[in-house]
């Protein structure tokens, strides 16, 4: 990494040092888009003169709009001023630690609306396009996408679903109760989920057979031993890919009135 006296050439210097340990398709253009268009204003900015009121300049009129941006802005500017100051490029305090920020921040409102569900009509196309569907996304994602349709669960439910929970001849899925929730479901017990056919057959093709009882059933993408768990948003970009106006909580959201 260069010496430079700036913030922004001393962010673009860090970046190049950093890339190569990403891993997310889309973490070097966040990171780029961060320090190039959200941090403009200090940009020019001497390493040692970035103070507190040029950090909050950058978050403060994004923060109740685009929270998990300004979050991320923040974050990463906290580590290019603490890579600057590892390099002996600036001293004292980081401007912009969360802990000094908290109290000037307002707190952002968080919506409670509901998802909106698929129609019933739908459902028999999404599962046939996930099932054809297999560039858009990993194979093991449109079937943790499918199995989620099948079984009427939330998205957290079964990406953090283990082998151990899965009892095969009874055709049972264990939830732990640590992981429910639902409003109605009683607090401190587990939940059984039954498993048909198709269900059972993704399973099987997913969970290695020499699987460990707490590997994780829906890996991740870099997880090829299954002690990471499928991405938050996977499941997600899979199922917008086949069905554009749907999120994960769609279907489960309807399923269950079918009466599975």
């Amino acid at each position: 990494m260069v010496a430079a006296s700036s913030f922004g050439e001393f962010a673009d210097a860090f970046l190049l040092s950093i890339k190569a340990g990403f891993k997310g398709k889309n973490t070097l253009a966040d990171w780029t888009r961060d320090l190039k268009v959200w941090c403009k204003p200090i940009r020019g900015t001497e390493l040692t003169n970035i103070t507190v009121n040029d950090v909050l300049g950058i978050l403060s009129p994004i923060w109740m709009t685009i929270n998990r941006t300004a979050r991320e802005t923040r974050s990463r500017i906290e580590r290019v001023l603490d890579a600057a100051e590892a390099k002996g490029l600036r001293f004292g305090k980081n401007p912009a630690m969360w802990k000094t920020l908290k109290p000037l921040l307002s707190k952002p409102k968080l919506s409670k609306r509901h998802h909106k569900a698929a129609p019933y009509k739908d459902v028999p196309g999404i599962v046939q396009a996930l099932q054809a569907n297999h560039e858009a996304a990993d194979t093991a994602v449109n079937l943790a996408a499918e199995y989620i349709i099948l079984t009427a669960v939330r998205t957290g439910e079964a990406r953090l679903m283990r082998v151990r929970e899965v009892d095969f001849g009874e055709r049972l899925w264990t939830i732990p109760a640590e992981r429910m929730k639902t409003e109605d479901h009683p607090e401190g017990q587990d939940f059984q989920v039954p498993l048909c056919d198709r269900a059972i057959e993704i399973l099987k093709s997913v969970i290695p057979k020499d699987a460990a009882r707490d590997a994780y059933v829906f890996a991740g993408q870099w997880s090829k031993d299954h002690t990471k768990p499928l991405g938050m948003n996977a499941v997600l970009h899979a199922l917008k890919t086949v069905y554009p106006a749907m999120t994960a909580h769609g279907c489960p959201i309807q399923l269950p009135r079918l009466g599975r």
